[in-house]
């Protein structure tokens, strides 16, 4: 008799003290501690959580698969890639060539152009006279700009498996085909990209020739920036 007089005293006091809603420092399944768990709203957040580290529909800076954080997961908002703009030079250097003085990233290719130049001079890529099928883009700067302009090769993949790859040979002129180059570059081998920098004044117009080394033709990314 004392002793479950004994124990029905215990579950008194135990009742009183609310110690059946105990919640642990860690956050177990009903947990709200600083790791919460399954419905936990820690720092740490579980499956529905809104901590710093947000899991699957978490917010945090690394958000998961529907987070808005800055490293978000799969419907995360990064900043977009500006792209590549298509936009092929003109078969001759006249006033149908495109006029790329505001610089950008543009894809082209020689494969339909002919072979309209060939150059020699100072400043010009030597073997310029055994060159092959060219494209012309336009610069007309208002004001001096000192400009950077890459040529990149871009593999072609036939049907049948075979790759075509291009040695382009790069250079700017204020008449095409005569005289000097403001700038030009034939440095690198096949597949490998060229560029040149060189400055031209305000009110001065010039022409950016993507051409061919020993005739080799190819698709390719030009890049124009200053």
């Amino acid at each position: 008799m004392r002793t479950c007089a004994l124990v029905v005293v215990l579950e008194l006091a135990l009742a009183s003290c609310g110690s059946s809603t105990i919640a642990v420092s860690d956050g177990g399944v009903r947990g709200g501690g600083s790791a919460g768990g399954a419905t936990g709203g820690g720092s740490a957040g579980g499956a529905t959580g809104g901590g710093s580290a947000g899991g699957a529909m978490g917010g945090g800076s690394a958000g998961g698969a529907t987070g808005g954080g800055s490293a978000g997961g799969a419907t995360g908002g990064g900043a977009p890639d500006a792209g590549v703009v298509m936009l092929n030079g003109a078969d001759r250097c006249d006033g149908s060539a495109p006029d790329v003085t505001a610089g950008g990233r543009f894809l082209g290719s020689t494969f339909a152009a002919t072979d309209d130049y060939s150059v020699s001079g100072t400043g010009c890529p030597s073997g310029g006279a055994a060159s092959g099928r060219d494209v012309a883009y336009l610069l007309a700067p208002p004001v001096t700009r000192t400009f950077r302009v890459r040529v990149t090769p871009i593999d072609r993949v036939l049907a049948d498996g075979g790759v075509i790859r291009f040695d382009p040979m790069l250079y700017v002129q204020s008449a095409c085909g005569a005289g000097a180059c403001l700038a030009g570059t034939v440095l690198n081998g096949t597949g490998e990209p060229e560029e040149v920098s060189f400055t031209l004044p305000g009110g001065q117009s010039a022409f950016i020739v993507v051409d061919g080394e020993l005739a080799s033709r190819g698709d390719f990314e030009l890049e124009v920036s200053f």
